[in-house]
């Protein structure tokens, strides 16, 4: 435990990333060996995260923290349905798949954006409530595609009444 509490006061005075902290602290509980702390634990379920988490004070310390813990292990489960999701490429849980090949599978589906900061989400399942990674709750709407053709098929009857107003 002294090398996390050294990694602590290095991290506390902005002399080592919060990705460094988490592979010390894991090392340190023995979850993963201090030779090879790249290599996270293989079934993360061992790691005490909330019990961690809870021992630290400073909520920007331990947001950094929690995001060193999910971008080593991305898979999450929401609180408002319970889904397991990937925080990495936020869909669907993809077990034995990387980001990429699921990214490149969900290409041309329906997306939207976070009406607060603008990242691309796309629902795989689950209910419409949104939980965006800047914090910020919406409802998932009807497909954007439906909305625009709709918008479409206004505009084009603008104008053809302008059309015929021309010509009359």
């Amino acid at each position: 435990l002294e090398a996390a509490r050294g990694a602590w006061q290095q991290f506390s005075r902005d002399q080592m990333s919060g990705d460094d902290l988490w592979r010390t602290i894991l090392a340190a509980f023995g979850l993963i060996g201090e030779a090879a702390k790249t290599d996270p634990p293989t079934h993360p379920e061992q790691v005490p995260l909330k019990e961690i988490l809870g021992l630290v004070q400073d909520p920007e310390r331990r947001l950094i923290l929690q995001l060193a813990a999910v971008r080593m292990y991305p898979r999450i489960i929401t609180y408002c349905c319970g889904a397991t999701m990937c925080f990495a490429c936020k869909l669907a849980w993809h077990r034995g798949k990387t980001c990429a090949e699921v990214r490149k599978q969900e290409a041309g589906k329906d997306v939207q954006f976070c009406p607060q900061c603008g990242v691309a989400t796309v629902k795989s399942e689950g209910c419409n409530h949104m939980v965006c990674v800047c914090g910020k709750h919406w409802q998932w709407q009807a497909n954007p595609k439906v909305r625009q053709l709709y918008q479409a098929i206004v505009q084009k009857r603008a104008e053809a009444i302008r059309e015929v107003q021309a010509n009359e």
